[in-house]
């Protein structure tokens, strides 16, 4: 069951930035660990060339090693995707470019919103087909799986293009004026 956002009014640019600041807060956790068992490798080798076994370092160690589970990225992905954040998470894409997909499974393709999608639908970018299928109630919108890769690539050219260049940089660091 998907939650609401704990921060209601959060911009999606917000919600990206609380939800980066999690992950390397996380990073920044696990860089710390690595470099405490780091130190205490260190010490422990130089006891063994000693042939002093280091038991207070071995057992800190241990302590260490058993104090985080190794999914706490797994977990803060639950926890995000359980707050209707989805886009960050991995998901396999299991569809052929002839399927029909609906709304939902758009959005979730292209890592939008649904609203996104149906937006795009309304100013001609997406082309989508209504249609009932058995079960439902009302028509219901549904794409092709080869439209949304084709938007995919038309945003992701649009939006890398190079600027048109036409001033010269000078070698003291002046351009040229217009």
């Amino acid at each position: 069951m998907t939650r609401q956002w704990p921060w209601p009014g959060d911009a999606p640019v917000v919600r990206a930035r609380k939800m980066a600041l999690a992950y390397r807060h996380l990073a920044q956790e696990q860089q710390a660990r690595l470099n405490r068992i780091r130190e205490l490798f260190t010490r422990f080798d130089e006891r063994v060339l000693k042939w002093e076994p280091d038991e207070e370092a071995m057992a800190e160690l241990r302590k260490i090693l058993e104090a985080e589970p190794a999914d706490a990225v797994d977990d803060l992905d639950r926890r995000f995707v359980s707050w209707g954040e989805e886009w960050h998470a991995d998901f396999d894409i299991t569809y052929e470019p002839d399927d029909l997909v609906a709304t939902n499974v758009a959005a979730k393709i292209l890592a939008i919103n649904e609203n996104t999608i149906g937006r795009m639908r309304i100013n001609g970018r997406l082309e989508g087909h209504l249609i009932k299928k058995s079960g439902d109630h009302q028509k219901r919108w549904y794409f092709y799986v080869r439209d949304l890769y084709a938007v995919q690539e038309a945003t992701r050219t649009r939006t890398s293009r190079k600027p048109d260049v036409t001033d010269k940089l000078h070698t003291d660091g002046r351009s040229d004026p217009e």
